[in-house]
């Protein structure tokens, strides 16, 4: 359920798929279906304005928004580490009490392109009973037919959705993402990409999770009437590995990967770890150095009841202090010679 969800993509043009319009929520239309989950998130910094939250984000931290299409998204971008807390819903019904008019944006189709799997998809539109069976149906094709995961795929020419499906069926999870979101378009059902991360590792030595650039992913959310935006990741019906151990469980072992990923020197592992929990516990520190945690600095030195007087003249103390040590060493390092 290690689903980080980031950038939201509404747009395609046959080869590169981007956001559409980020329209900050009013009120959203998002119903819990089980109880909410609090934690903090310290973020390194990546220039561009999202957060990533545990999907779905249930709660907007303080300095951020939230789009229309549940983005966490900071009011300016992230240029230096930021940490944050926020509440995630892991069940939920996003905008179920909408109707399909509202999200004609995720019908939308390039002319031009992709004509074999635009007609794949209307017909199973056709011989389908309900939405719920044109998902099984994409679903089954990825099982059943000779697809394959990996990181190193073949190259993809001018049409990459129609020569992914019936030539190469090889790729990694913005393929499937990207040919089902198709897909579901053709057949008539909503869709958008969603990215992000999936999963992370568990740091044995404090107990955080690590998610590094080497769990990033994607996958698709469609619209059902009554039921709201649904997860559909179609990398699970292709590689199961690779969403229930991770990526290092679902690549070929030809496959290129970070350094230290396949390693089995469990000191080398242990060693990292550490390092890990040493980064994390400066950041913790440095990160959350509130006044509250101020005043309890001050009041395990002996500062028992703390104003903002008391700590402007124990400041002027220590760099007193400070100071007349510096003179007294710069005097008795003088040249005699000189006054």
């Amino acid at each position: 359920q290690f689903y980080w969800r980031g950038p939201v993509f509404w747009n395609f043009d046959g080869r590169t798929w981007r956001p559409g319009v980020r329209l900050t929520a009013g009120n959203a239309d998002l119903e819990a279906l089980a109880p909410p989950i609090r934690y903090t998130v310290t973020l390194e910094p990546h220039d561009q304005p999202w957060m990533f939250a545990i999907d779905i984000p249930g709660t907007i931290p303080v300095g951020a928004q939230m789009s229309t299409d549940f983005q966490l998204l900071s009011r300016k971008p992230v240029r230096e580490r930021l940490r944050y807390t926020v509440e995630s819903i892991p069940e939920y019904r996003a905008d179920a009490g909408r109707t399909a008019n509202r999200f004609q944006p995720a019908l939308r189709l390039p002319a031009g392109y992709s004509p074999q799997t635009r007609q794949l998809g209307e017909s199973w539109r056709a011989q389908s009973a309900s939405e719920r069976e044109i998902v099984e149906r994409a679903l089954r094709m990825f099982r059943e037919q000779p697809f394959s995961y990996t990181l190193e795929p073949p190259p993809l020419g001018l049409d990459p959705v129609d020569q992914f499906l019936f030539e190469t069926r090889s790729g990694f999870c913005e393929h499937y993402a990207s040919a089902f979101t198709f897909l579901m378009r053709a057949a008539g059902v909503p869709a958008r990409v969603v990215t992000g991360y999936l999963g992370g590792e568990l740091n044995p030595v404090d107990g955080y999770l690590v998610v590094r650039q080497s769990e990033a992913h994607a996958w698709s959310e469609i619209w059902l009437s009554g039921e709201g935006w649904v997860r559909v990741d179609p990398t699970a019906a292709v590689s199961p590995l690779r969403i229930e151990r991770g990526l290092l469980a679902a690549v070929p072992a030809t496959d290129a990967l970070p350094l230290l990923s396949r390693t089995r020197i469990d000191w080398i592992r242990q060693a990292r770890f550490a390092l890990d929990a040493v980064a994390n516990s400066w950041n913790q520190w440095v990160l959350a150095y509130t006044p509250e945690r101020q005043v309890d600095l001050l009041s395990r030195l002996g500062f028992d009841r703390v104003s903002w007087e008391d700590m402007v003249i124990a400041l002027m103390l220590i760099l007193g202090a400070i100071l007349t040590v510096l003179a007294l060493v710069l005097l008795v390092r003088a040249p005699a010679r000189r006054k």
